[in-house]
């Protein structure tokens, strides 16, 4: 319905209320009922306008509010997507920033975990060195240890045969033999077991015993705690501890003599202690130390401190006072 029309029913209906106002209704019954379906149609229009206006309304606010919904969203979305931008940014510069210290901590470690591994290499070419070198001076003084022994022996033999005492000579030279090729068995191991070395110390004084006439008596005693097998020493260790008592305690003493020797074990070392109840270290004649009688002490010390070297432990001796004769002990860690 246009404009011109509603405004055509308006004025209709105003002309109906003035005849109805000036009793002129009852002429015109006709045409003021037309008037009045025009205007209920109107009014019905009207309404459907006001609906329609509301509806628009409606509509337009909740365009508005979708819009606006629409504008909020699409800023939250702005917002999260910059901050998860931020995010990631920050991430990736945390992960940049730890792998460089990763990298460079890990060069860091290699260089020190190559730092370590240098130092403990040389250290142990040097404990090697060190090792091999004692290895060599001990065989050296073993060396010189050896012909030292067989001089003393030869000498023996060699008087028995110059009194035409054959029997002793031959007697001799089979405990001289025995003691030789045990020797000579040993002579390239740096240590034996002590069975083996105690072997070779009672062929030794044996030997011993009869370049000297019988002038002394021997005794060996080895604490049951003691496993012979088991422990080893450098071979002929205590000879040269021997000698001395019987070339400086026993032989200067007037009538015969004995020698004890007596092992144990004392916590992680073996103990040895020779006595012997000769004159004593005071009353004792000087030696010559190029007459090789006092050479095999000096020999043992050097060979007791490269025992020491290889282990990593002291070995020692030392000389104790007693009123009678002289009492050394020797002290070895057990290996």
């Amino acid at each position: 319905v246009s404009l011109a029309d509603d405004l055509e029913v308006v004025k209709g209906y105003m002309q109906v209320e003035e005849m109805r106002t000036r009793g002129k209704f009852t002429f015109h019954l006709d045409v003021a009922l037309a008037y009045l379906e025009q205007l209920i149609a109107l009014k019905d229009s009207v309404r459907n306008k006001d609906n329609q206006k509301a509806l628009f309304k409606a509509d337009l606010k909740y365009a508005n509010e979708r819009r606006a919904f629409a504008d909020s969203v699409r800023h939250a979305q702005d917002l999260a997507e910059a901050a998860s931008l931020r995010t990631i940014e920050s991430l990736r510069a945390d992960r940049n920033r730890n792998r460089a210290i990763a990298l460079g901590g890990g060069a860091a470690l290699l260089l020190l975990a190559g730092g370590v591994f240098y130092r403990t290499d040389t250290r142990r070419r040097r404990a090697v060195h060190e090792r091999d070198k004692a290895r060599s001076e001990s065989a050296a003084l073993r060396a010189q240890m050896n012909p030292h022994f067989n001089n003393n022996a030869l000498q023996a033999i060699n008087s028995y045969l110059g009194e035409d005492d054959l029997a002793s000579a031959r007697k001799l030279v089979t405990h001289f033999a025995r003691v030789m090729r045990q020797v000579l068995e040993n002579s390239s191991k740096s240590e034996v077991s002590l069975a083996d070395d105690l072997e070779v110390v009672k062929g030794y004084m044996q030997v011993e015993e009869m370049r000297t006439r019988g002038k002394f008596t021997f005794h060996l005693d080895v604490a049951p705690e003691v496993d012979l097998d088991e422990v080893h020493v450098p071979p002929l260790v205590f000879q040269p501890f021997l000698e001395n008592a019987i070339w400086h305690g026993i032989m200067p003493k007037e009538g015969s003599g004995s020698i004890a020797m007596r092992l144990h074990r004392n916590g992680d070392a073996l103990s040895c202690t020779i006595e012997d109840d000769g004159v004593g270290r005071g009353h004792a004649p000087q030696r010559d130390e190029a007459s090789g009688t006092s050479m095999g002490s000096s020999i043992t010390r050097s060979r007791l401190d490269l025992l020491g070297r290889l282990t990593g432990r002291k070995a020692w001796f030392e000389y104790l006072d007693v009123p009678l004769g002289t009492t050394v002990r020797i002290t070895l860690p057990l290996t």
